[in-house]
């Protein structure tokens, strides 16, 4: 004969209730600090040098400001042979992002050249989403090419660096000279920030959670030993723009949205202050090893990943984090016998209003496996067929991740069947 094993929540139903106010429903999780926590970027502030028939002017500090209308890319009167340098001291790049602010009017054409060691020769697969600084509009335009694999350090205006130059050509007028608010240069190879000891301690706002000039595929990565559930981060700044963040997980093969997450930081945006972002562990979610892991690290990860951007006026900024282990720390309810969980009934006093459907996940924290299930919005009475394998004694955690977000169930039953 199937057992019914009953566990009643009284109150609303929500992610912010149970243990720690962490939507636990039944049982404890315990927060712990993340094994590492690694800032992904990609881009970085340039160098930028203007060559006016031979007068250099350093343009690099307005380069990195977002002042509009401070880097003047070309003179006020162009010539045949002027140019602009994009550089960087250290590193190879393969394309140049610009804030044009003022549009170029004129007629003259721009192409793009590398030093080589002896020459400066033409770059391959420019790709000038700037029109030659004419044409393309305002806002931001990048330049895109391939990176030479014999790209050498040239010196410009008595600074060393991996330039490339583009030259004025074709010139015949000049209306209004192009002008750019703010550049930065995408690299060949990503930085890697690890800041693990400022994320586990509580010093305030010591923590970027976006690099300083975010591009799309810049992320966050939060990792640990075993797979867990939650993350608990403290802000002291929100992130203000307009951005899209994923939650991903290495799935073995790419990094993958999580199938059932809920995101109180809304992106890192929501106001700045404790938030939690829970999830089911995926059943396919796989340990990074050191050679597709970030920046080579192992163990469980999960990302906040950039994957839109249209502007971000406010780096996000936090003082501390924490992750929920769904086994180390974690102190369930005890199951009476072995066998397989099948199904679910759940029954509420106070339905929910029709907002979202809640979500729902049973941890076996001693087996750490896990399985989710859906409470469909405004209906009192609902069963789901589930499966959970358990041995007796094993412990179990019941886990909201999603609510209605107005009206909850309230005083709610559930009823777990466990077919030996």
């Amino acid at each position: 004969m199937p057992q019914l094993l009953s566990f009643f929540q009284p109150g609303n139903l929500g992610n912010i209730v149970g243990a720690g106010s962490d939507g636990v429903l039944g049982g404890i999780l315990t927060p712990v600090a993340p094994d590492k926590f690694l800032l992904k970027g990609q881009a970085a502030a340039g160098l930028c040098i203007t060559d006016d028939g031979g007068l250099h002017i350093n343009e690099t500090t307005p380069f990195g400001n977002a002042t509009a209308d401070d880097v003047e890319l070309l003179a006020a009167v162009p010539a045949n042979d002027d140019a602009v340098y994009f550089g960087h001291a250290t590193v190879k790049f393969g394309r140049v992002d610009l804030n044009i602010t003022t549009t170029g009017v004129g007629t003259w054409t721009i192409t793009y050249y590398y030093w080589d060691g002896s020459a400066y020769v033409a770059l391959a697969n420019v790709v000038d989403g700037t029109g030659g600084f004419t044409g393309a509009g305002t806002g931001w335009k990048t330049i895109t090419f391939d990176v030479p694999t014999d790209w050498a350090k040239n010196t410009v205006d008595g600074v060393l660096a991996y330039w490339i130059q583009g030259v004025v050509s074709g010139y015949s007028a000049v209306t209004t000279p192009p002008q750019a608010g703010q550049g930065w240069l995408i690299l060949e190879t990503p930085v890697w920030t690890d800041d693990t000891t400022d994320f586990g301690d509580a010093d305030t706002g010591d923590v970027k959670l976006l690099p300083d000039y975010p591009i799309v595929d810049d992320a966050a990565y939060i990792g640990h030993s075993e797979q867990f559930c939650a993350l608990k981060v403290t802000t002291s700044v929100a992130r203000t723009g307009t951005a899209t963040l994923v939650v991903k997980y290495w799935d073995g093969t790419t990094w993958s949205a999580l199938p059932v997450v809920a995101d109180y930081s809304v992106g890192w945006s929501a106001t700045a202050g404790t938030h939690l972002i829970l999830f089911q562990p995926p059943a396919d979610w796989v340990a990074c090893l050191a050679e597709n892991g970030p920046n080579s690290q192992t163990g469980f990860f999960v990302s906040m990943e950039l994957t839109a951007l249209t502007s971000m006026t406010a780096q996000p900024l936090a003082t501390r984090g924490w992750v929920s282990p769904i086994t180390t720390g974690a102190t369930g309810l005890s199951c009476p016998a072995s066998g397989t969980i099948t199904k679910v009934s759940m029954n509420a006093q106070t339905k929910s209003a029709s907002n979202a459907d809640s979500q729902f996940v049973l941890l076996n924290v001693t087996k750490g496996t896990s399985v989710g299930f859906t409470w469909t919005k405004a209906i009192a009475l609902v069963e789901e067929t589930i499966s959970l394998a358990v041995t007796k004694d094993d412990e179990l955690i019941l886990l909201q991740v999603k609510e209605d977000g107005t009206t909850e169930f309230a005083n709610a039953q559930f009823w777990f069947t466990l077919a030996a």
